[in-house]
This record gives C-alpha cells, sequence and structure tokens, in this order.
C-alpha cells in the first residue's frame, strides 16, 4: 500500500511537468517544406503537368518553324522567278563585238557544238540583235575544220568553234580590220560564241568561165588555175597595203572571183591572218600549191 502511494506521488508530478513544459516552435527547414508540399498540391490543381507545358511549347514552336518553312518556300519561288526573269533579261545584255575587242572575257565561250548533232535551226541573240539561223549544207569548206556554220535571213554567214583551241576571238579582229565584220560576241542564252560574216561576192573559181572552158584542155587549165592562183596573191597583197592583214591562207575556197574569172571579188575567213610582213613571193606560191592541189586538171 505504502508502495502505490509513492508510485502515484511520482506519477502526478510526471504529468505536472510534462503540463508545464513549453511548446517547441517548428524549426525554418519544417516551414519551407510544410510550403513547398503546400505550393507543390496547388501547383498540381492551378497548372498543367510539365509534360502538358513542354508539349505546348513544342507545338507552338513546330508552327513557328513550319510557318518559316512556308515563308522560306515563298521566298524560293519568288526567287526562282525571280532568277527566270534575270535570265531572260540578261539574254537580251550587249554582247556585241567591242570597237578594239579590248574585253575578251565578254566574248568567251561556255557551251560548243558538235558537227553531227549541231541542231538544223537555232535562235541567238548577239549583241542586241537577233539572228534565226539554218545549218549551211552548201559545198565548199565554209564550216572548215573548227567550225559549225549557219546562214542567217539574209544569208551571210554564222560561224561557232567546236572547242575552246577554235576560239574565233582573233579571227573576229581580223575579220573586222577588213570591213567583213556582221556580228561577234556569246550568245548568253546558249553560252555559245558567234562570228557572223558578211555573205561575200562573187563565185569560187571552179564555176568562172575562165576554168570552165579551159576545164578540159590540160595545157590551158594548168594555166588557167596558175593565172587564178596569181590573182589571189595580188589580192592579198592589196589587203595588206590597206588595211594592214596578211591573210595567209590563200586556198581556192577563200577567193571569191567575178564570173569571167578575171579579177577577186572577196577574200574570206580571217582565221590565219596575221600583221606579218607581206611576201609577194611566198604569198604567189601558197596560193600556186593550194590551187592546183583542190582543182584538178586532166593529165596531158
Amino acid at each position: 500500500m505504502r508502495f502505490s502511494v509513492h508510485l502515484l506521488v511520482a506519477a502526478l508530478f510526471l504529468v505536472q511537468d510534462v503540463v508545464a513544459a513549453p511548446v517547441a516552435a517548428p524549426n525554418a527547414g519544417a516551414v519551407a517544406l510544410a510550403r513547398a508540399d503546400d505550393h507543390t498540391v496547388k501547383t498540381q490543381f492551378s497548372h498543367p503537368s510539365a509534360k502538358k507545358r513542354v508539349s505546348k511549347r513544342t507545338t507552338a514552336k513546330a508552327k513557328s518553324t513550319a510557318a518559316k518553312k512556308t515563308d522560306t518556300t515563298a521566298a524560293k519561288k519568288t526567287t526562282t522567278t525571280t532568277s527566270t526573269k534575270k535570265t531572260a533579261t540578261s539574254c537580251k545584255k550587249t554582247r556585241g563585238l567591242p570597237r578594239r575587242l579590248g574585253r575578251r572575257t565578254t566574248t568567251t565561250p561556255t557551251i560548243f557544238l558538235a558537227k553531227a548533232t549541231a541542231p538544223d535551226t537555232l535562235d541567238i541573240t548577239i549583241g542586241e540583235t537577233a539572228f534565226a539561223l539554218t545549218k549551211f549544207s552548201g559545198s565548199g569548206t565554209r564550216d572548215g575544220n573548227n567550225g559549225v556554220v549557219y546562214q542567217d535571213a539574209a544569208k551571210d554567214f554564222a560561224k561557232t568553234p567546236l572547242n575552246a583551241a577554235g576560239d574565233l576571238t582573233k579571227e573576229a579582229e581580223f575579220t573586222q580590220k577588213v570591213g567583213q565584220l556582221k556580228a561577234f560576241g556569246v550568245d548568253e542564252c546558249t553560252g555559245t560564241q558567234w562570228l557572223v560574216t558578211k555573205a561575200a561576192s562573187g563565185v569560187n573559181f571552179q564555176k568562172t568561165t575562165a576554168f570552165t572552158t579551159a576545164a578540159t584542155d590540160a595545157d590551158k587549165c594548168t594555166e588557167a588555175v596558175e593565172a587564178a592562183a596569181q590573182l589571189a596573191a595580188n589580192a592579198a597583197q592589196a589587203i595588206f597595203t590597206k588595211f594592214g592583214v596578211n591573210h595567209g591562207d590563200l586556198n581556192p575556197g577563200n577567193i571569191f572571183f567575178n564570173s569571167a574569172g578575171t579579177e577577186v571579188e572577196t577574200l574570206i575567213d580571217w582565221g590565219s591572218a596575221t600583221t606579218k610582213k607581206f611576201s609577194a613571193v611566198f604569198a604567189k606560191s601558197q596560193a600556186t600549191l593550194a590551187f592546183k592541189q583542190q582543182i584538178k586538171c586532166p593529165s596531158s
């Protein structure tokens, strides 16, 4: 009984200490954690999830990118249209021969035609002049070995080189000097280089009466051919005296006579021309050899 009284007294003192003890304030960490938890709960109800936010941002970005692509595509279409217009316009730019042919770059070809595949008809523009060309199919050596030859509506001749080695700039210079140039330059639409020359007056020696009346007689034919070669050399010398241009290629295909065959009307093809001093002896020898090789007389 005494033990129970003592135990009861001790219990009363313990209860009194607990009641009298002050209540401890929550620490800052606990408050922050509670607030964070409360914010998390509120956020879950007041804002979409992170995934949804990312999804919306991604969608907006995709729409913006799509809009930019649309704008870019439209810009490209505009650029293409503008480029086409520029090309069409650039084809009208002047590509004529400069007075002294000082700017060689404006006449440099980028495309070349081949004899076998060159079109039968072709439209080109040199400078501001348009030419409707038809491939030349006549006899003679007008196409030479370095070009394809066409004729325009006026029957003047237009030649384009087969390759870069056949560049016609030098020939155009001399053709201009002797007064036979009609146009020279690059057709920008095709990138091909063209030399347009005035049609030569006269006929080849084989079509003259001097030749046709002597063709069946060996001696007379030989005499007529030699006389024609001398006339060619004389004409070349006259050209050199007047223009300072040495023709350099006196073969029958380049010499045009009057119908009687008694005088030379025109020398053509200035691709071998130079400004070297003219030699009458050399010119006669060259012409005689070429005429005898290309104009056949009967054997005596």
